[in-house]
């Protein structure tokens, strides 16, 4: 009789996931992984023959097949937390953070940094108000866990050593926690860094002689608390569900719920001025920004939103992964401009630079490449920050400086 009931469940379960494959439509994207799904492939007698029919459904039923990201939960949680294993395939979660291994440190990748922002430095900088800060990837703050890390006190050695000397080292790692950062993306919450920019800020337009040491900290305004954000005139906006980067990859969303994503507005962020280029042409439109998608130059924002629910949510700030952005208060007041060479990270703390700066270059070498920069910039009086993160660093071949 056991026999029986355990076959009958075993049939039952393989009748009704059917029912429920052929019922349920196929999705074409998948938002917590990032990618597109496959669908049902196109059927031909060669294709038959030649077994690529059944390679592309074998494909298209484990991307569609129900309730997929919950039978990916349990199999991943069951690992971790039954079986024991320190991290599947690279994730693993500390508390309600879910985390990627981050291993080792790529010793010739930072001396190309080095390389890379010494020589931009030499073709365009020279002479200029320049400096540059280093953001830490969240394993930073867990250093004392179990897992491999890089070796962020050797980087930042590195670093520090390496560039031109009259290259203003900034540190802000003191300044920052694992809170600051979404629990399920690589990045750190725009709302929890205003006394980064703040900071930032007084640090590059403070003259040399009064700076403080780069050892004690960024100046702060004021606490990082909601405080900080009514001092600047900031409204909370929230975005719900946020589905980072490692929601998805990690299959860990069964047990840690999606973030919240918070962009602040303003009446500055609201007015201003946004312009994106054309990086096949060359061609910048003041006010317009070239959407790639749509081949065509679209009304410019600080905070695109339509980009919320997409694929990557995070690309609400000023686009995301963007060459060239130029951001303008719209009523100048400071007389003082800022080019920003900088990764993913940029994206979110660039639009909180407009109430001290009446014009922001956002520069992003992975997609624009340093050479021929004076075509969109007229290189005189601008401060620089080189703005990059470790992981960044530790894997400089994302620069496309050329």
């Amino acid at each position: 009789m056991r026999n029986y009931i355990v076959s009958g469940v075993f049939l039952l379960f393989i009748f009704t996931f059917g029912i429920l494959f052929i019922l349920t439509p196929s999705q074409e994207f998948s938002y917590s992984e990032r990618r597109r799904f496959s669908q049902f492939p196109e059927f031909t007698t060669q294709r038959l023959f030649d077994g690529r029919f059944f390679r592309d459904f074998e494909a298209y039923a484990t991307d569609q097949f129900p309730m997929r990201e919950t039978f990916r939960g349990i199999k991943v949680n069951y690992a971790i937390h039954v079986s024991r294993i320190s991290d599947y395939n690279g994730f693993f979660a500390v508390g309600d953070h879910i985390f990627r291994m981050n291993y080792p440190t790529d010793i010739p990748s930072v001396e190309r940094t080095v390389v890379n922002l010494n020589r931009m430095y030499a073709d365009y900088f020279s002479g200029m108000n320049t400096f540059f800060a280093m953001v830490p990837d969240r394993n930073f703050f867990i250093q004392e866990n179990r897992h491999l890390t890089i070796d962020y006190a050797l980087i930042e050695q590195m670093m520090h050593d390496g560039l031109h000397e009259n290259i203003n080292r900034i540190s802000i790692k003191q300044d920052l926690s694992l809170d600051d950062f979404y629990r399920t993306d690589t990045h750190w919450s725009q709302d929890r860094i205003v006394h980064i920019a703040s900071g930032l800020v007084i640090e590059m337009t403070t003259p040399p002689v009064l700076r403080g040491s780069i050892s004690a900290g960024l100046p702060r305004i004021l606490p990082a608390d909601e405080n900080i954000l009514e001092h600047f005139g900031f409204t909370k906006n929230i975005f719900n569900p946020f589905y980072g980067v490692f929601f998805g990859q990690s299959a860990m969303g069964i047990t840690i719920p999606p973030d919240d994503l918070i962009y602040l507005t303003s009446e500055i962020t609201e007015n201003a001025v946004v312009s994106g280029i054309n990086i096949s042409t060359g061609e910048i439109i003041r006010g317009m920004v070239f959407d790639q998608t749509r081949n065509e130059f679209v009304p410019g924002e600080v905070y695109p939103l339509d980009r919320l629910g997409s694929m990557d949510s995070y690309d609400v700030f000023i686009y995301g992964a963007f060459p060239l952005i130029i951001l303008e208060n719209p009523e100048p007041v400071t007389g003082r401009e800022l080019i920003l060479v900088r990764d993913s990270f940029g994206s979110a703390i660039a639009p909180l630079f407009l109430y001290a700066y009446d014009k922001i270059y956002v520069v992003d070498t992975r997609y624009l490449g340093s050479r021929g920069l004076e075509r969109y910039i007229d290189f005189n009086t601008q401060d620089v920050l080189f703005l990059l993160s470790t992981m960044s660093i530790n894997n400089s071949a994302v620069f496309f400086v050329r």
